[in-house]
């Protein structure tokens, strides 16, 4: 009787130790980045940011409730989709975006404070389970001094036709609280013996917007590069002081051999023959079929006549 009940206790205590990991598992509830800072804000300034809701075993929908502190500024802070995110089943990381929109008639200034983020579960009876909250700091400064900081992302030429002018893709972004363009973009040319072929400039820049970034399609001239293969060295100026420089490869393509200015139309063009050529195919082989089928019915016929 005795070994009966310690079997028991012994299964007991093993069912409860195996459900403890699942449970912790399924709480395990993550906020990335912790912290939402700024300190070059304007009075009237404008911030988004994007952070990650991520849960290391999503086994069922849950709910983050995000209760905010009550701090001087937080009339300013915005989430989307709202305070209650949706957290979907079999999805570990949602994005979450925070908006900050500063008044215009800010005081200059330091604003802190905390929000808290809860995960809501729900439990294996169905009941609510509420996880460990995240805590997240909120520090923002309101100042009067102005100023642009401009990043180079990515930088890219991609191959272009004969007798056109290139293309330049700029993305970069503006951390700084005021709007600013580069001053300007120089190219380097060479072909592939290194040799220089060809020297020019952009100056023509559109400004990016203070926290934004932002992608840009900036025409060069390269109408008398022939067909070939070239690399660029590309130097980039913020207030005519170099900021950023690489080496682009990129190929002049033959007009008269790919038949358009960016190779759209002959893809089509080969895509319409390609069609025309599977249809009169198809038309061949039910030809075919037709008349086999017609003359082993003629076949037919004659024997039957005997």
């Amino acid at each position: 009787m005795l070994k009966l009940k310690l079997i028991t206790l012994f299964v007991i205590i093993f069912l409860v130790s195996a459900s403890l990991p699942s449970q912790a598992a399924d709480n395990s509830f993550g906020v990335s980045p912790a912290t939402i800072s700024n300190a070059h804000l304007l009075p009237g300034s404008h911030y988004e940011e994007e952070m990650i809701f991520s849960r290391a075993d999503p086994a069922k929908n849950a709910t983050a409730l995000i209760i905010m502190d009550n701090f001087s500024g937080k009339d300013w802070i915005k989430f989307e989709p709202g305070l209650e995110v949706s957290l979907p089943k079999g999805e570990q990381r949602v994005p979450v975006k925070i908006i900050i929109d500063v008044p215009a008639k800010a005081a200059y200034g330091e604003y802190q404070g905390s929000i808290m983020v809860k995960l809501q579960n729900e439990g294996l009876s169905g009941q609510v389970v509420l996880a460990p909250a995240v805590s997240l700091t909120v520090s923002l400064t309101v100042s009067k001094e102005k100023n642009a900081s401009l990043k180079v992302l990515q930088v890219q030429i991609p191959d272009f036709n004969s007798g056109k002018d290139g293309n330049l893709v700029l993305r970069a972004s503006n951390q700084g609280n005021v709007a600013k363009a580069f001053s300007k973009i120089t190219l380097d040319i060479k072909d592939l013996q290194n040799n220089s072929v060809k020297q020019t400039e952009i100056t023509t820049i559109k400004a990016i917007e203070p926290f934004k970034e932002a992608e840009q399609q900036l025409k060069f001239a390269g109408k008398d590069l022939v067909a070939g293969e070239y690399h660029a060295l590309v130097e980039i100026f913020d207030d005519n002081v170099s900021s950023y420089n690489d080496t682009i490869v990129f190929s002049v393509l033959d007009a008269s051999a790919s038949g358009s200015d960016n190779g759209i139309d002959s893809v089509s063009n080969r895509y319409r023959f390609g069609n025309a050529v599977m249809f009169c195919g198809i038309f061949i082989i039910v030809l075919t079929l037709i008349l086999l089928l017609f003359l082993m019915n003629r076949k037919k016929r004659k024997e039957s006549k005997r």
